[in-house]
């Protein structure tokens, strides 16, 4: 169950995950990696991961890494055994990390185990092409979007969610994520409008990375982006 303080977070950042966000990384060759959970820059949790050629493998996987240290398995030691200790995603296939609510910021980066594997590394704190960064908000009002890698900036507005009867707003549907591209340019769209409790997923593209912050500037009514 999730703590009442979870529905209070207003602020995000994709290298320290809490709450209602993910991270997700996209793998496109065969290796096998090893992943480290890290509180602040203590590891407090390992485990592992082999990419296949096998197209019976999982094009998905899921680690809920918001869990007490220790409850995942560790698997730091120089003897690795995927048979035993690893996951297997298919090649192509996505991983992605959450965390369960505890009160916790988390991060998450993995190291390839052999060096001919040109996806060699990958790491929340500096999102690279192929990763993903998703966010659910809660609150209604006006938050500052940036890359602290880069200076981009960019606005969130987040609304009360529009009467069953609204023209454009079915009785009981759930608003589905927004995507935003985040390329060499910058966020694209830079502006964006989203109902309270709707999910926004940021998708890395290009060269440039990524460190992603969402900030609330204003808890008020947000003004509706004008089109």
């Amino acid at each position: 169950m999730m703590s009442r303080r979870v529905f209070a977070t207003t602020n995000a950042d994709s290298g320290a995950l809490q709450a209602l966000e993910a991270y997700g990384h996209r793998f496109t060759e065969p290796g096998r990696f090893r992943i480290a959970v890290r509180e602040d820059e203590i590891v407090v949790a390992r485990h592992a991961l082999e990419v296949s050629d096998d197209r019976s493998a999982s094009t998905q996987l899921t680690f809920d890494v918001g869990r007490s240290p220790g409850s995942q398995s560790d698997c730091g030691c120089s003897d690795f055994d995927p048979s035993r200790t690893a996951r297997t995603l298919a090649v192509g296939g996505v991983a992605l990390w959450w965390t369960s609510g505890v009160e916790r910021k988390l991060s998450i980066s993995g190291v390839a185990l052999e060096a001919t594997t040109r996806d060699q590394a990958f790491d929340s704190r500096e999102l690279g092409e192929g990763d993903v960064f998703s966010r659910v908000l809660l609150r209604p009002g006006q938050y500052r979007l940036a890359n602290r890698l880069s200076g981009a900036e960019g606005r969130v507005v987040v609304t009360n969610p529009r009467h069953a009867g609204a023209p454009d707003r079915k009785p009981g549907i759930a608003q589905s994520a927004v995507r935003v591209i985040c390329g060499d340019r910058g966020f694209e769209p830079a502006e964006i409008e989203i109902e309270r409790g709707q999910g926004v997923a940021w998708f890395v593209v290009g060269s440039t990375r990524y460190r992603i912050t969402v900030e609330l500037v204003s808890e008020q009514q947000a003004p509706a982006l004008t089109t």
